[in-house]
């Protein structure tokens, strides 16, 4: 820094404030003594603008890492740096001349607010890097909570369809047992309608050879209360003509009607006596 020995007092401590602010902004070379005062201030004045001008329009930009091209641009530096100067927005004009001519007090004002800027634009940076971390933290909990609440639905809806399995499985079973109750059921039915059949053949055939009997013991029968029938027949005709002549009728003292209702009457209880047997 070899212009230093030409500086005053008041003019060193100014240009060591100066050189502080670089340091505060990231401006390692702010320390190089090899450099002129003159290319120092230009240097470090064009690298807090680029890192200024960077933090503000690029937030993911880390501002200590200006635009090279523009801090090496040395031929173009001078002549940009008023235009880079009301591009950021800076209330201090800032001369090419005043940078050759050393003009300290102008120069730290500018690059006090520069530095300023860089600062604060760096603390809104990172606030809002905080910021959006938190936000994506936030919506990875709200993701994991979403996981394990899909996980756990999952294992509801398995226990449900093993749930709803075993109660078709049970379903089927109580059909299958109702079918085959139903098959036993008929089959019994049929069975006792069999059974039920046969024995009403079986009386039917009872009856009708009680009846055929019936039948042939009344044929056998016929021609003895028939008789009976004739006999009593001539007797009451012989009585009715004798009547006057004879007081006693022997052996048929009784009324001949009443001989003819009692032959019918054991008839009668003859074949009644048959079918109950």
């Amino acid at each position: 820094m070899s212009d230093s020995q030409n500086l005053s007092s008041s003019s060193s401590v100014v240009l060591q404030q100066i050189l502080d602010l670089f340091v505060t902004a990231g401006y390692s070379e702010s320390r190089n003594s090899n450099l002129s005062v003159t290319d120092l201030l230009t240097e470090g004045l064009a690298w807090c603008i680029a890192a200024a001008a960077a933090a503000a329009i690029d937030t993911t930009k880390n501002p200590n890492s200006p635009d090279v091209e523009l801090v090496l641009n040395k031929s173009k530096v001078l002549e940009d740096i008023e235009a880079a100067l009301r591009s950021i927005g800076c209330p201090y004009v800032l001369q090419a001349r005043q940078i050759q001519e050393l003009d300290y007090n102008g120069i730290y004002s500018v690059v006090q607010w520069v530095v300023d800027r860089i600062q604060t634009n760096t603390t809104k940076n990172k606030n809002e890097v905080s910021y959006v971390m938190r936000e994506i933290e936030r919506e990875e909990g709200i993701v994991e909570q979403l996981k394990k609440e899909l996980e756990d639905a999952e294992h509801s809806i398995e226990i449900l369809n093993a749930n709803l399995n075993e109660q078709n499985m049970r379903i089927a079973h109580i059909l299958n047992a109702s079918q085959d109750l139903r098959v036993k059921l008929d089959k019994e039915g049929d069975k006792a309608v069999v059974e039920r059949l046969t024995l009403l053949f079986e009386s039917l055939k009872v009856l009708e050879n009680k009846e055929s009997d019936s039948r042939s013991y009344c044929k056998q029968n016929d021609s003895s209360p028939q008789d009976d029938v004739i006999r009593l027949e001539k007797e009451m005709l012989s009585y009715e003509a004798s009547k006057s002549s004879f007081d006693d009728f022997g052996d048929f003292s009784c009324d001949p009607l009443e001989k003819l209702k009692s032959a019918k009457t054991v008839r009668a209880f003859c074949y009644l006596i048959f079918l109950l047997e």
